[in-house]
């Protein structure tokens, strides 16, 4: 007689995921593979909004030293635009920046997840188009590290340092001046800060463990997603001039 026995699937409050996504992502991802994004990815956006508002003042310089740039540059090109409109845009942008800010959390999850959702397809992955936006919801949550690491280095690094949002990267473009290196260089630079390598990781797992693949295969395709999200940034230094 076969005497099967089936273990008890691994069960956890809710809250729990929020820590364990990161020391235990598999687990996780093991028991949430039917569960919806929604949650999660709610989570991520209010807690994102509370640390954005509530960190403003610290990653001021550094944003308003990145609106400058945009604004001389708006300058150079278009001569005709007087002081005026661009104090305007300048101010329409400082307004709106916060705004973006909160609500490009859960945008770029969505798109992560469905450009993981894409590139599983040609490694094997069996994820649906939800599983594939709960693991992007989940491996997002190295964002929240980010803000509170950039939020403390706001508060401690003397505010001339501070003249753009890269040097508050965990990463290599922290250690380039933005004002003299090449937009170029300092995007590519910041596609290694160890938020986005965490975020990616995070990918891999998650596609590992709902889909049934070799880490191998996962890696592939979380590697597309971050050679993908690298596109925008660069299309937006080389019209720049790089």
């Amino acid at each position: 007689m076969n005497d099967q026995t089936t273990s008890p699937e691994p069960t956890a409050s809710w809250w729990e995921d929020y820590l364990e996504i990161f020391f235990a992502p598999s687990q996780v991802f093991a028991r949430r593979e039917k569960s919806g994004f929604l949650l999660p990815l709610v989570i991520l956006t209010v807690l994102s909004g509370v640390l954005i508002v509530g960190l403003k003042g610290s990653f001021a310089p550094a944003f308003e030293a990145d609106i400058t740039r945009q604004m001389e540059l708006v300058q150079q090109n278009n001569p005709q635009i007087t002081a005026e409109q661009l104090e305007q845009g300048r101010a329409m942008q400082g307004t709106m920046g916060t705004i973006m800010f909160v609500a490009m959390m859960p945008i770029l999850a969505l798109i992560i997840g469905f450009t993981l959702w894409l590139f599983g397809k040609f490694v094997g992955a069996t994820e649906t188009l939800s599983q594939a936006m709960l693991i992007a919801a989940f491996a997002s949550f190295p964002r929240i590290v980010y803000l509170l690491a950039g939020g403390i280095q706001g508060l401690v690094m003397p505010e001339e340092s501070l003249n753009g949002m890269s040097r508050l990267s965990l990463g290599p473009a922290r250690f380039l001046d933005p004002d003299s290196a090449s937009a170029l260089s300092v995007v590519l630079a910041s596609r290694f800060d160890l938020t986005l390598i965490w975020i990616t990781i995070l990918l891999a797992i998650g596609l590992k463990v709902i889909s049934k693949i070799p880490m191998s295969k996962a890696m592939v395709a979380a590697g597309l997603v971050w050679l993908v999200g690298a596109l925008p940034g660069l299309l937006g230094a080389m019209r720049a001039g790089g």
